[in-house]
């Protein structure tokens, strides 16, 4: 068994989660008027369960006239959950009332005495009508003069993936306490567009700024969420971002082609009746590195696949293959599976930004007749080579620490930065392997 207890803050108020994993899981009755706590004990054969808590609970509004008031919570972050219960009471942690809100996450309780201060909690209970334990209270006296904060709205928000987001201007107040002791916050629907990290508030007072960074290479839409908090109430508005793909012609989505670090001579890359054909000068060796990459994004575990038709115009330090990249710095961590123009299979990888390369040569490729294959599996990361795309002989594997969100793809250096490398490639594809499908084959 586990607690977890998350934070309070703000006029936002977290709850404890208790859940059990296995065969066992803690479950209660309650009554109103005072809790009495049944721990209990159920055997479940073959099943995981976890009880699950409300996310949060907060006064989302201001009181209505002297004998009602609005109440929201965040809704729990589990499945199954079919009812939420507000209780209250005069007394603190002894509540003799209770209101169901169904699966809505706000509420109105209505026959309240002007002047009198109550105090709320909420639950969440599941299909099975198991209910969780109580969220953090909270208190409010009716009939008191505070009223919400204000924020203004924010238009949605449209760019195309890799375009810098100015910050965006918004404002706060309240009636009854000063803009400077406001606490604001912001949150993103969208983890693997925009983590909540890549969010920063600025600005002072009444005027207030939010920036926006989206991860690099992701596109998709995100609902973000600003609320503004006084000591007992809050206030929220939402907007969109979207985040478009860049139609690059000669490609079609997800595909998309740049050059890595700087090269003497820009590159190029197109998709045409199942070639792919890339043009590239630089060289992928170093602590930095300058080269074509045509790519797309994955998340997690997967693999990408080829067959290298031609290389023309290659020199000594050059190399095309297939490539899983961190990110499109020039120092960024990767792992290659290639061929040399010289006609040798090889393994490179750079384990950590900005260091050195390491490279392991492993016989020879006769084209067109050669293949590499890239495979990560966590933070290992696996070259293949075959002759025929169906039979697989793997060449070396490598821990290499990446984030999550990473680009696959088609790297090309012609080992010269002033001459271009001309590859056709073919039967390209690449692999989710953590949902077992295929996220995108062109052959």
């Amino acid at each position: 068994m586990f607690e977890r207890r998350l934070v309070h803050a703000a006029g936002q108020f977290e709850l404890p989660t208790l859940g059990g994993f296995g065969r066992r899981i803690f479950f209660r009755k309650a009554r109103v008027g005072g809790w009495g706590i049944l721990r209990a004990w159920a055997v479940l054969r073959g099943w995981v369960f976890v009880l699950l808590g409300v996310a949060g609970f907060m006064m989302a509004g201001s009181a209505r006239g002297q004998s009602s008031v609005t109440l929201g919570w965040n809704p729990s972050t589990g499945s199954g959950i079919t009812n939420y219960h507000v209780y209250y009471g005069g007394v603190s942690h002894t509540y003799t009332n209770v209101v169901s809100a169904g699966a809505a996450t706000n509420v109105t309780i209505t026959g309240l005495k002007s002047g009198a201060t109550y105090y709320f909690a909420a639950t969440a209970i599941d299909y099975l009508g198991l209910e969780s334990v109580d969220s953090a209270e909270i208190s409010y006296t009716l009939g008191s003069s505070n009223t919400a904060p204000v924020i203004s709205g924010i238009a949605s928000q449209t760019v195309n993936v890799g375009t810098a987001i100015a910050p965006i201007a918004f404002t706060v107040s309240d009636a009854q306490t000063a803009a400077s002791n406001l606490t604001v916050t912001a949150s993103s629907s969208n983890s693997g567009l925009l983590p909540n990290g890549n969010i920063i508030l600025g600005g002072s007072g009444t005027n207030r700024t939010v920036t926006l960074s989206p991860v690099a290479g992701q596109t998709g839409v995100a609902t973000v969420t600003l609320t503004v908090c006084d000591p007992t109430l809050c206030a929220s508005t939402n907007f969109l971002l979207t985040v478009n793909a860049v139609i690059v012609p000669g490609l079609p989505p997800p595909w998309q082609t740049a050059n890595i670090g700087t090269v003497g001579v820009p590159g190029s890359a197109t998709i045409a009746n199942g070639l792919f054909t890339v043009q590239g000068a630089g060289n992928v060796s170093g602590s930095a590195d300058n080269f074509r990459f045509l790519y797309q994004t994955l998340t997690g575990d997967g693999e990408i696949r080829e067959r290298i038709e031609s290389i023309r115009n290659g020199g000594s330090g050059g190399i095309v293959g297939a490539m899983i990249r961190e990110n499109l710095t020039s120092g960024g961590r990767y792992a290659l599976m290639g061929v040399t123009p010289a006609g040798a299979f090889r393994w490179q990888r750079r384990s950590s930004t900005g260091n050195g390369t390491s490279s392991t040569k492993s016989g020879s490729a006769i084209l067109p007749n050669a293949w590499t294959r890239v495979v990560r599996s966590g933070n290992t990361f696996s070259g293949y080579k075959s002759s025929d795309g169906v039979n697989w002989t793997l060449v070396s594997s490598s821990t290499i620490g990446m984030a999550t969100n990473i680009y696959v793809g088609l790297a090309v250096a012609s080992g010269s930065t002033s001459n271009l490398n001309t590859s056709v490639f073919t039967n390209v594809a690449v692999f989710d392997t953590f949902a077992s499908t295929n996220v995108m084959i062109l052959q």
